[in-house]
């Protein structure tokens, strides 16, 4: 069962979740009754001390007590991963801050028109994205999409004067969410022209970094992205210290992901700079490494990549911050 697909995904779950997805299957999938026990056996074997994964060949005659038979236990095993993949899904459904919790609920509202309720749905899902903080391109699709929906998805009278505000925001989010993606993947095209040295052709970017666009988009988050993309085209000090400094002084209305994205930016530039032996700039690389630390902005599943580990204590070494280091690696 090892080479399974529901195996290679299961394994990735921490304990706490397994036995959430043992709690779930049990309660909502008991009719599965095939599943529930290539599971349990599955299930037990995993809990061992090591764990001991058998084989589909070995594992049948002591789930089913007949000869092996190499369909029913793949049905069982294929039926485990799409139930996994539910139960990964309303995990995130639960989470009351992903945002296509609340798109979703109203759509459902629409489908069973239960009209009376959506004015109320919509008002409270605007009121939290006008609360939102922490912003990322994917709050003004968020933005537009809601508009976009209540538009659509309402009886007003076209000639309103309400229905064509919803328009005008709906258009100015679309702006918004263009303008901040197409920064978003010209820093990469850039940063790839400096890694690969290649050359690439970006559609519409003068027109978005025109002064005309940015002034009239007003906004932090776009303002910080289009600097962004300056220091990885002209690849200047000047840029670093005004990516640096819009960061850090808005490092709060910027959402986790956008950060640490950001801060890996400025990294590279410093990395860049101190291989052109501008030794200043490894003082800069190691106060955003500890501030990226301090925030847990490279932690991914109480996980830091070993190059990154090096690095970080390489620099922390050559500074002589020993200590700092030594705290570090404990």
């Amino acid at each position: 069962m090892d080479k399974s697909k529901f195996h290679n995904c299961f394994k990735q779950l921490e304990l706490k979740e397994q036995k959430e997805f043992q709690q779930y299957i049990l309660a909502n999938h008991a009719p599965k009754t095939t599943a529930i026990a290539v599971f349990s056996h599955y299930f037990a074997e995993l809990l061992q001390d090591p764990p001991i994964i058998s084989s589909k060949e070995q594992a049948f005659a002591p789930i089913f007590g007949e000869p092996y038979r190499y369909r029913k236990i793949t049905d069982a095993l294929s039926d485990l991963y799409l139930l996994l993949e539910e139960f990964l899904l309303w995990k995130e459904i639960k989470n009351p801050e992903m945002p296509e919790r609340d798109l979703l609920l109203l759509e459902v509202f629409r489908k069973r028109n239960m009209n009376q309720l959506l004015p109320m749905k919509i008002k409270a899902y605007r009121k939290k994205l006008e609360a939102q903080t922490a912003k990322d391109m994917w709050y003004y699709l968020s933005k537009m999409k809601l508009s976009h929906f209540e538009y659509f998805s309402s009886n007003r009278q076209i000639v309103s004067e309400e229905a064509a505000q919803l328009l005008e925001t709906s258009m100015e989010n679309l702006d918004n969410f263009f303008v901040a993606m197409k920064l978003c993947y010209a820093i990469e095209f850039k940063s790839r022209e400096t890694l690969l040295q290649e050359q690439y052709e970006i559609d519409f970017i003068d027109e978005i970094l025109s002064d005309r666009q940015i002034t009239k988009r007003d906004d932090l988050f776009i303002s910080l992205y289009h600097a962004v993309y300056s220091l990885a085209k002209e690849k200047s000090s000047d840029y670093y210290f005004i990516v640096k400094d819009l960061f850090l002084n808005n490092f709060d209305t910027i959402s986790k992901v956008e950060q640490s994205k950001i801060f890996l930016y400025l990294i590279n530039f410093c990395a860049w700079q101190i291989k052109l032996r501008e030794n200043y700039f490894i003082g800069e690389v190691f106060s955003l490494y500890k501030l990226s630390i301090k925030r847990d902005r490279f932690i991914e599943g109480n996980y830091l990549a070993p190059n990154r580990f090096h690095n970080i204590v390489n620099v922390a070494c050559y500074l002589k911050e020993y200590k700092w280091a030594e705290e570090f690696t404990s």
